[in-house]
């Protein structure tokens, strides 16, 4: 213990009296170090920390298996939901849920409240209970049972200002008369990773699948399930492809062709920020080797002016491992106080990172530092000090102690230590280009996808979102009252100051809602069971393509005359034009969309394909008819603004209100916003990557910088010997700028090859560039360039200056 407190003693007078050299070092550290604990947080938080759930690990996805890639989403009906309970043994419980959104009116004024649809047995399974009333129960689903609801904790607090009497009390929704029956604990966040849903009703009381509670093809739920005690995903995987396969035997018109897919929630629920996290937090840990490569050629340089010293101590009669103990003392506190300082720039990184955090990641508001990432930080922080201390250590410990101690000068031989010191800088070097070439590929993918055209103009249109209650605008016997409703809204928009077309639409494109019907032509005889035609569909008025400058690319767009007119028609798209009728001429022809029992529609027109859900993926087949033959509540507004925006939402404002008191607007924006928020996640994921690039260069260029400056200082009296004999500074030049292109040039070739590694495991997170993309490895490999020459240029162009008599006398 005493010789340990000596040598802590000795290790703090070392760095107190080498303040430039611990400052460095540490900050350097610092940057390795808090990068790694904030990414890391990030990833224990998000990837690593079981589920907020009882028993997470038991808890399954449950979708249709054709996957992200299929047309429509992964979803499941309500029937077929109930015959998963009935027919599973290896699921103990199975629970559901759908989206969408009410009007809360009554107290207060009217808004647009998210909700969720859920069964009565999901909270229950994955253990959530109200803190005030009851849950969910059986009898409460399905179209017929009295409706009731469950609150938020936050809207309780808000609306009802924490009235406890408010269990029982009845409130209304949509113009529904619904009894309270529970408030949920703070926090609560479900459907997952959504903090906006604020209500949550049983099954079946929702506008959309109070319609379709007994629709087997209406696939529009998600699941989770339960596995029973001892079964593995497995095994429930091969009973739900069993299950698939009688469903599809007994129901081929809506089953065939669809497989239930089991998948562990936790991954499911990570996998998309799977790859970009864990490439940052490869990001970051090249960031900390490059920092530990430069901390451990700054230790290699001090050492190396230590030796005399140390030859001294090793001639007093100190052992090798008294010797090595304190240099690894010397390296462990500093390699705590840059943990120490890289934990402040942690908190900090993460307080950035959840003000650049984009909606569409709403999880990573949510991390913060705990108890793991403390532990975390005190790990890396111990592992680089002795990553970056052991082997200077082991070097310097084992002097010659004649020849040291015969030099008048603190400088000893120091071949071997600069063959590794410039092989450190090739390593970082190697390393920061990997970095930037990963940063470039993923930039040249951002700017391609900021490119592409979504097939409709967003600049000057606000969007925004109202529900039109199904008690006073559902069902048929309703739909003249709504169709007059919208034609008013309408009407009146278009005549408000600033407004150049007002239209309504169902879904608006990039507004996360995505509507997919199948479809068949009159002319042709119907399809095999199972087998279907999908497009996208949309409800719109007959200004909405001029609204969004959709093209009109052959006949007719949607006109007033459409509207409510027994005649049905339709509009398609090109996509859909070239995948159905190939060598065909559309126009004229009739479809019927949305199964059995529906109209016969007239195409009339072909208007440009339009990305509607993802810039990324080629447009799916379009089909959009007129506003008044849609069936859904849910109605959005696309207003294209000659003007002041704000004085166009102020009218959209008045006119829904003057129409309808009861109804409420939410989702006020402007489309630009919308289609931006498609590439947020891109955006923030490429900010964070090529910041840490930049800081890994910075690093490479530092760490080449110390080596040349110590290689001089190393070589000053071979310098003057040389200008003495007649050298020309510019020879001189050519001497130390060669010695550090080199160990460059041979980071650039190590790294470009380690690149081509890298890009291979980020193919799929690049679009419109290709992974080994010549340009990008070129323009990264000129800028890695650049700054090696810059750093080896100064500490040569200092060389050239120093004067030959004092060069000669510099021993």
């Amino acid at each position: 213990m005493d010789h340990l407190l000596q040598d802590l003693k000795y290790a703090v007078r070392s760095l107190v009296r080498a303040p430039v050299f611990t400052l460095v070092a540490a900050f350097a550290l610092a940057i390795g170090i808090g990068a790694n604990t904030a990414i890391f947080s990030a990833v224990n938080a998000l990837l690593l920390q079981p589920l907020p759930f009882g028993r997470p690990a038991e808890l399954v996805y449950v979708g249709d298996g054709r996957g992200p890639g299929a047309e429509r989403e992964e979803a499941l009906s309500i029937p077929d939901i109930a015959d998963l309970r009935k027919e599973s043994h290896t699921l103990a419980a199975v629970g559901a849920w759908g989206g969408g959104g009410v009007t809360l009116s009554g107290d207060g004024d009217a808004e647009i409240i998210q909700t969720a649809s859920v069964s009565a047995g999901l909270f229950p399974m994955l253990g959530i209970k109200p803190q005030l009333g009851r849950p969910l129960e059986p009898g409460d689903e399905g179209p017929k049972a009295a409706p009731v609801v469950l609150v938020s904790a936050e809207l309780w607090k808000r609306r009802f200002s924490k009235d406890p009497a408010l269990i029982g009390k009845v409130i209304v929704l949509d113009g529904k008369q619904t009894t309270v029956v529970g408030v949920m604990a703070p926090g609560l966040r479900f459907p997952l990773d959504d903090d906006k849903t604020q209500l949550w009703i049983p099954l079946g009381q929702g506008s959309i699948d109070h319609d379709l509670y007994e629709v087997r093809g209406a696939h529009f739920l998600n699941a989770i399930g339960r596995l029973a005690p001892g079964v593995s995903v497995q095994q429930a995987q091969a009973e739900a492809t069993a299950i698939s396969t009688r469903l599809a035997e007994r129901f081929p018109n809506s089953n065939q062709g669809r497989t239930l897919r089991i998948a562990p929630l936790a991954d499911e629920l990570s996998k998309e920020l799977r790859p970009a996290l864990l490439l940052l937090l490869g990001a970051v840990g090249f960031v900390l080797l490059i920092a530990c490569g430069n901390v451990a050629n700054l230790l290699l340089a001090r050492a190396s002016a230590r030796q005399r010293e140390l030859a001294v101590r090793a001639a007093l009669g100190a052992s090798r491992a008294r010797v090595v103990r304190q240099l690894l003392t010397e390296s462990a506190l500093l390699g705590l106080l840059g943990g120490a300082l890289g934990l402040a720039l942690a908190v900090w990184g993460l307080d950035l990172v959840r003000l650049l955090a984009p909606p569409t990641l709403q999880r990573l508001r949510e991390v913060r530092l705990d108890g793991l990432a403390l532990g975390f930080t005190g790990a890396v922080s111990l592992l680089t000090a002795l990553v970056f201390g052991l082997v200077p250590a082991l070097l310097v410990s084992r002097p010659d102690l004649q020849q040291m101690l015969q030099q008048s000068s603190g400088r000893g031989s120091a071949g071997g230590h600069h063959r590794l010191r410039g092989a450190l800088v090739v390593v970082e070097v190697a390393l920061s280009l990997l970095l930037l070439v990963g940063a470039g590929l993923l930039g040249r993918s951002f700017a391609s996808v900021s490119h592409v055209d979504p097939g409709f103009r967003s600049e000057g249109v606000i969007t925004a979102a109202l529900v039109l209650p199904k008690e006073r605008y559902g069902g048929k016997e309703k739909a003249k009252l709504k169709a007059a409703f919208l034609d008013q809204l309408v009407a009146r928009l278009a005549t408000a100051p600033g407004v150049k077309v007002a239209s309504t639409v169902i879904p608006l494109p990039f507004s996360g809602s995505n509507i997919s019907l199948s479809f068949t032509r009159s002319d042709r005889p119907p399809l095999p069971p199972g087998k279907t035609q999908d497009a996208a569909f949309f409800s719109v008025s007959p200004g909405y393509f001029n609204a969004l400058q959709i093209p009109l690319k052959r006949g007719r767009l949607i006109a007033a005359s459409d509207l409510g007119s027994e005649a049905k028609v339709a509009v398609i798209s090109e996509s859909l034009a070239a995948r159905y009728f190939p060598g065909e001429d559309p126009l004229g022809k009739r479809v019927v969309v949305g199964g059995a029992g529906s109209s016969e529609r007239e195409v009339i027109g072909i208007v440009g394909n339009v990305r509607a859900v993802s810039l990324e993926r080629d447009t799916t087949p379009q089909l959009y008819v007129p506003s008044h033959d849609s069936p859904w509540d849910f109605v959005q507004v696309a207003i294209k603004a000659d003007g002041n925006a704000a004085n166009v939402i102020a009218s959209l404002r008045r006119e829904v209100k003057a129409l309808d008191s009861g109804l409420a607007l939410d989702d006020i924006k402007p489309l630009e916003e919308l289609l931006g928020d498609r590439l947020a996640a891109r955006r923030f994921n490429l900010t964070l990557l090529f910041a840490f690039a930049a800081a890994a260069l910075v690093l490479a260029g530092v760490g080449l910088y110390g080596v040349m400056s110590y290689s001089v200082t190393q070589r000053t009296r071979e310098i003057g010997i040389r200008m003495a004999l007649g050298a020309e500074r510019a020879q001189v030049l050519r001497l130390v700028l060669g010695q550090g292109l080199k160990l460059s040039a041979l980071g650039i070739v190590l790294g470009g090859a380690a690149s081509l590694l890298l890009a291979r495991l980020i193919a799929g997170m690049v679009y419109g560039v290709s992974p080994s993309d010549p340009l990008t490895y070129a323009v990264i490999a000129v800028l890695v360039g650049a700054v090696a020459l810059l750093a080896t240029w100064l500490p040569a162009r200092r060389a050239t200056r120093v004067p030959p008599a004092i060069a000669l006398g510099a021993e």
